[in-house]
């Protein structure tokens, strides 16, 4: 499976609005690198807008995002939560939520006009925000002996990979990271030297 090593994320909240047939549909997108801080902001939302007649969301969470989630709030079936959703997978972000705040204006607008006023106001909110683009990366954890370590050390360069700590004492211990598109390579090249203890710790983002 090829694992995307670009982490495109929300750089901080931004905002967009969207008024329809006297309806205003407000947007808020922000990080959230959990399901808890991502509905800790709906219930904010909630709280400081209680004359809205509903808060719509939808968010990514994690490296694949494994976690998605479309609440709908009270409409009708997949005509709020699932837009918002789907402008955020557009945008290929991670760990971002988005809550659309609909204040009623007396006019119905029916399944098609709601799926449009939250999928517009959710694009709005995106367009007037700021998106970096992190680095995922992968930690190890080597064990090896002195013999290797020049090697190693070539290697290590090769693949632009940073060593974060070093341990010289009866044998050497390294940690060190690297673009996850680069462990597949990195992992092949130890493959003939049973000798040397290499252990991939985990995954994050810089």
């Amino acid at each position: 499976m090829t694992v995307n090593p670009d982490y495109k994320v929300i750089a901080k909240e931004c905002a967009g609005e969207y008024k329809e047939k006297g309806s205003t549909f407000t947007a808020f997108a922000y990080p959230a690198v959990s399901r808890e801080a991502a509905e800790e902001r709906v219930k904010e939302l909630k709280k400081n807008h209680p004359g809205a007649v509903h808060v719509c969301s939808g968010y990514v969470i994690g490296f694949e995002n494994s976690i998605k989630r479309a609440n709908d709030d009270g409409e009708p079936s997949n005509s709020a939560g699932s837009p918002i959703l789907n402008q955020i997978e557009a945008a290929k972000l991670h760990n971002t939520a988005i809550a659309v705040v609909r204040y009623y204006g007396g006019v119905k607008l029916g399944v098609s006009g709601l799926i449009n006023a939250y999928k517009t106001a959710a694009a709005m909110a995106l367009e007037n925000g700021s998106v970096k683009t992190l680095s995922r990366v992968a930690v190890y954890k080597l064990k090896t002996d002195y013999t290797r370590l020049g090697t190693i050390e070539r290697l290590l360069e090769q693949l632009n990979a940073t060593v974060s700590s070093r341990d010289f004492m009866q044998e050497v211990k390294l940690e060190f990271y690297v673009s996850i598109r680069k462990c597949d390579a990195l992992e092949k090249a130890f493959e003939p030297y049973p000798g040397d203890e290499l252990v991939k710790i985990k995954e994050c983002i810089f």
